[in-house]
């Protein structure tokens, strides 16, 4: 495989790139990019789709969220430390960036595959795949199978029978099957959950059939210990021959030898990692079971076969206190099992709640690429020393209306210029426009977000993101008002 940055693909009649691959996993991650576009490398024109380009890249059987799509933690964090100029006058960016010294990552989206599936509110019955009702969980939860009858999991060998595979569209990631006052669910993470499409298998490729609708830890509910709780579980609908059992407190705060399960990479392979609990927190464990992507939202197990946590996801200190040391890695689970107060929901509610952090994230990230572009009389042009990462943002952010907006906005420049002398005015106002819709947009989504969120989980990852989307929006309206109190005497936004 050739290097990052010399891939290429082919979208609306038009060759695009070179791009590099986290820039495309990114884009694909966040569906500004479909999976199934054509791509190549610099050095092999043979066409395949972006999903096989990224999927052959060894360096990305990813290490991307648990968390992802978002909302991309790692990718999201690199965009906005280096989307800084280092021209003096974005120095203020780097207060919303932040200098972080820990990275989370997520642990799903190990598989990418393009999808065959129709448009998201088409119903299907295929067994044990969720496309989720137009209701989107208002209603109630059917009731789970009754667990009469079935084997509890007594050993690791009786575990193992418990876990899934969870495949979406979006990745893949682990599940497991275990009982809740006398009812069999299926538990994996929400970011794991959260997709158009939701298919749940055993590993001799059975489908697990399960209820469309399922349950979550909603804001309103969630204690603070509790905040961002990454699990969500979908009522099994028909008995299951063996069932998992949820560890209580005593034995977790023993710190057993526990097995972490799951599919190690997405290559639809049972593993089992052994390891042992290394310290207890009211809603998180920490144990030193190798997981890696793909393993989010597996059981982890003691040896007689109780589940003392759900993975989730892995936590990498810079730091150079922590260099060497066990604090560099850490991998993180939730506990289960507890008395959550869980409310309805479905795969489909998961998915947009999770487009809107996506989109807050990607916005803010076009705000500062818009910043940098050149106003001239001919539209929009990209300075000399444009980074490389503002590039990516604008690949990533393909029909994105801001991405939209840039270039309708140049065209119209460019056509009120062709008309002769005597437009300056008219094309400033143009710009100014332009910027106010830019502010006015994410205003707008970051409301539509803090309004429409309801579960624990994404409204923690949208509320992480808030102090960074109003640093970039406040910034940016502040240049908005210098601009136009200059008469737009400036090459730049960001230099007015």
């Amino acid at each position: 495989m050739e290097k990052s940055g010399e891939i290429f693909i082919w979208r609306k009649g038009k060759k695009e790139g070179p791009i590099s691959v986290r820039a495309l996993e990114g884009a694909v991650r966040f569906g500004s990019i479909p999976a199934e576009t054509p791509a190549w490398t610099q050095g092999n024109p043979e066409w395949k789709t972006a999903a096989v380009i990224l999927k052959e890249h060894a360096s990305l059987i990813q290490s991307v969220p648990i968390q992802s799509s978002v909302p991309t933690a790692t990718t999201k964090e690199n965009v906005r430390q280096r989307a800084r100029s280092p021209r003096p006058h974005f120095q203020w960016w780097a207060v919303g960036a932040g200098l972080a010294v820990i990275c989370v990552f997520f642990l799903v989206l190990a598989d990418f595959r393009p999808s065959a599936e129709t448009g998201p509110t088409e119903k299907t019955n295929i067994s044990g795949q969720i496309d989720s009702p137009t209701d989107d969980g208002i209603n109630a939860s059917p009731r789970a199978a009754p667990v009469r009858g079935a084997k509890n999991a007594s050993t690791i060998e009786d575990s193992e029978h418990c876990v899934l595979m969870a495949r979406t569209d979006q990745g893949s990631g682990t599940a497991f099957i275990a009982a809740e006052n006398g009812r069999a669910y299926v538990y994996t993470n929400v970011h794991v959950a959260s997709a158009v499409k939701l298919e749940f298998t055993d590993f001799r490729g059975a489908s697990i059939p399960v209820a469309q609708q399922g349950e979550v830890v909603g804001i309103s509910h969630a204690a603070t210990e509790e905040s961002g709780i990454d699990i969500v579980r979908f009522p099994l609908v028909q008995p299951p021959p063996v069932v998992l059992n949820f560890a209580n407190r005593e034995l977790i705060e023993q710190k057993p030898e526990v097995w972490t399960l799951g599919d190690s990479g997405g290559e639809s392979i049972l593993r089992t990692l052994k390891g042992r609990i290394k310290g207890v927190g009211p809603a998180k464990i920490e144990v030193d079971c190798e997981f890696i992507q793909g393993n989010s939202g597996g059981p982890i197990v003691t040896a007689n076969g109780k589940v003392a946590g759900i993975a989730s996801y892995m936590t990498a200190n810079q730091s150079i206190w922590a260099k060497g040391t066990e604090q560099e890695i850490r991998r993180i689970g939730w506990i289960p099992g507890k008395n959550f107060h869980w409310q309805p929901t479905s795969a489909r509610t998961l998915a947009d709640e999770r487009a809107l952090v996506s989109n807050c994230m990607i916005t803010s990230d076009l705000l500062i690429v818009i910043s940098m572009l050149e106003i001239q009389d001919s539209g929009f042009h990209r300075p000399d020393d444009f980074p490389d990462v503002a590039e990516q943002v604008i690949v990533m952010a393909a029909n994105h209306p801001l991405r939209d907006g840039i270039d309708e906005t140049s065209e119209t420049i460019l056509a009120l210029s062709e008309k002769g002398s005597g437009v300056k005015a008219e094309y400033l106002r143009t710009y100014i426009r332009f910027f106010k819709s830019c502010a006015a947009y994410q205003e707008s989504q970051l409301e539509k977000a803090a309004r429409e969120i309801r579960s624990s989980f994404w409204k923690n990852q949208f509320d992480q993101g808030i102090p960074y989307h109003r640093k970039v929006l406040e910034g940016f309206q502040s240049q908005i008002q210098r601009f136009e109190d200059s008469g737009g005497a400036s090459e730049t936004l960001s230099a007015a």
